[in-house]
């Protein structure tokens, strides 16, 4: 795992500021990790560039939202957490007809986690069409209020669409 690369050395010379560096140094060392079988957490990156886990997701949401990739961190690769980005960016990659292989890929998540998004998508998607309201959906389905709206946004979405 490279702390710091060729690139990051090159990007301080042109005199590319550290805050913009940082993201792409976590996202780079996040990426090696994994493709070396294993995951950083975020307290990890945390101890290894000395700065604060608050200030670790902070960078990391900012860095997925302005990139679009996920980064593959361990609440991400193990779904552990509260984020339900990965979860939306999941149903949206199924909505446009990706594989579940692809999606997989894509969000650096098993392919079990990415059907189990599928089935929880369709469930939402059928209880939402026979008329149920937010709360019970959520209760059914023992998912969040928050993640159950998402679906649903998204359920509307297709709706205009096809």
């Amino acid at each position: 795992m490279s702390i710091v690369a060729d690139s990051d050395i090159l990007d301080y010379s042109r005199g590319i500021k550290p805050s913009r560096i940082l993201p792409k140094r976590i996202a780079r060392i996040a990426g090696e990790a994994y493709s070396q079988g294993g995951v950083l957490s975020q307290a990890d990156i945390a101890l290894i560039f000395n700065i604060s886990q608050a200030k670790v997701s902070m960078l990391v949401r900012n860095y997925q939202n302005e990139t679009g990739n996920m980064l593959p961190l361990r609440g991400v690769v193990h779904d552990i957490g509260r984020s339900i980005t990965h979860k939306v960016k999941i149903i949206k990659m199924h909505t446009q007809n990706y594989s579940t292989k692809d999606i997989a890929r894509a969000t650096s998540h098993a392919p079990s986690s990415v059907d189990r998004y599928i089935r929880d998508f369709q469930r939402v998607k059928m209880l939402y069409g026979r008329g149920m309201i937010l709360s019970e959906i959520a209760y059914i389905t023992s998912l969040s209020e928050n993640l159950v709206t998402e679906y649903i946004k998204i359920v509307k979405e297709q709706m205009l669409i096809k």
